[in-house]
């Protein structure tokens, strides 16, 4: 069943390719559960950096669709309709990670879609920001207030 503006089960996916339509919350579950998998194999590799990583990843994981929350992008999910508005729903995660002062799971955050950014290439272009150019990602809440429960995800 679908979210609605009425309805409390926001959404992560809407159904899609004869794959069924995925909650917002077992989507950041599946997510945040795998990748703790993930960040403690390969952290297990660096006795001295292995659970800083874990936790970068794990806060990036945690927070990676939270603009999804957002009224307009659960329209999109819900009507299964493409995004023509453009709506970015990568910034509002990279946000809330800024102002918790968590700027390396920030970064993995905002590039889990696109990728990382080349550091060195932006530190060239003199801007005295790396990646995160946009001033609304620094400054703007998310459109829709979140409900405090996605802010608290538990594995």
């Amino acid at each position: 069943m679908s979210a609605t503006a009425s309805n409390q089960t926001p959404l992560a996916h809407s159904a899609r390719r004869g794959a069924p339509e995925q909650s917002y919350e077992a989507h950041v579950a599946n997510v945040r559960r795998f990748a703790a998998k993930f960040a403690r194999e390969t952290g297990g590799y660096s006795e001295r950096w292995g659970e800083a990583f874990q936790a970068v990843v794990e806060s990036a994981a945690a927070y990676h669709d939270l603009g999804k929350l957002d009224a307009i992008f659960q329209d999109i999910l819900c009507r299964n309709r493409p995004n023509r508005e453009g709506f970015n729903h990568v910034e509002a995660g990279t946000a809330h990670l800024v102002k918790q002062k968590q700027g390396e799971a920030a970064l993995c955050c905002f590039a889990h879609h696109i990728g990382l950014p080349s550091l060195p290439r932006e530190k060239a272009r003199g801007e005295g920001r790396l990646f995160l150019r946009d001033e609304e990602i620094g400054r703007a809440p998310v459109c829709t207030p979140v409900p405090a429960r996605y802010l608290v995800c538990r594995l």
